[in-house]
């Protein structure tokens, strides 16, 4: 047995021969003792005893406040953050319940609910009016004519793009010709020149632009002669006279 004693155990749930007879020499099978299960054991012993050293390392570690699960259990700063955590979980419940805030309202009043029926039932409207095709974009979903149009809007810029590639037309030539657009630059730069000598006021058109005591005879003039038609107006006979010469 188990613990070192002797029995015998004869049992015939498996017999497979006739029945014994006195003096019949019965076959036995050898058991195991208590050293031979001690010794088939140890290797389990030798691993159950490493499993309960790591598991001594990781209680020390732990006790230590090592690792997360250290620090869970030993520093009391982790836990008050939790607990700071949980409080203002809980006033933001107690808010969302009494209806405060932008959650609590659209959990605790009608209005808000109201108006975003209200709002649905316009998205509603909205697309029930794009599916029908009205509206603008009613129209561009449902209308043929504005694809149409739009394709042949796009088929006529692919046209000018390949007359431009081909060096048709001025933009073709601005960007094939290198003449005109050597001429276009020349062009352009005469008008800079021009425009840099009106802004130094050099020439007629300059000074008319720069110097001041021009802009004023012009406006003395023009005031002179307001006066001289304000005169004859007010006593023609002294400006204007007839006389007829009859030969």
């Amino acid at each position: 047995g188990v613990l070192g004693d002797t029995f015998v155990d004869i049992d015939s749930t498996n017999k497979n021969g006739p029945p014994a007879q006195d003096r019949d020499t019965l076959p036995s099978e050898d058991k195991p003792g208590i050293q031979d299960v001690v010794r088939s054991s140890q290797s389990t012993l030798e691993n159950i005893n490493a499993i309960l050293r790591r598991l001594d390392n990781i209680v020390g570690t732990i006790e230590n406040g090592q690792g997360s699960i250290g620090k869970i259990i030993n520093d009391p700063s982790l836990f008050n953050n939790a607990n700071t955590t949980l409080l203002k979980l809980q006033n933001i419940a107690d808010e969302i319940q009494n209806g405060k805030g932008s959650i609590g309202k659209l959990l605790s009043s009608d209005d808000l609910y109201q108006k975003l029926n209200a709002s649905l039932d316009r998205v509603n409207k909205m697309l029930d009016d794009v599916e029908a095709g009205q509206g603008t974009i009613g129209k561009l979903a449902k209308d043929p004519s504005l694809y149409n149009n739009a394709n042949a809007t796009i088929s006529k810029a692919n046209a000018l793009m390949d007359d431009v590639n081909n060096g048709k037309g001025t933009l073709g030539l601005l960007a094939r010709d290198q003449n005109f657009a050597a001429r276009v630059n020349d062009t352009m730069t005469r008008l800079q020149n021009i425009a840099d000598r009106l802004d130094r006021g050099e020439g007629s058109a300059g000074k008319i632009l720069k110097d001041p005591a021009l802009y004023n005879d012009a406006d003395q003039m023009l005031l002179e002669s307001r006066n001289l038609i304000v005169a004859i107006r007010q006593n023609p006979k002294k400006y204007l006279s007839i006389k007829l010469h009859i030969f």
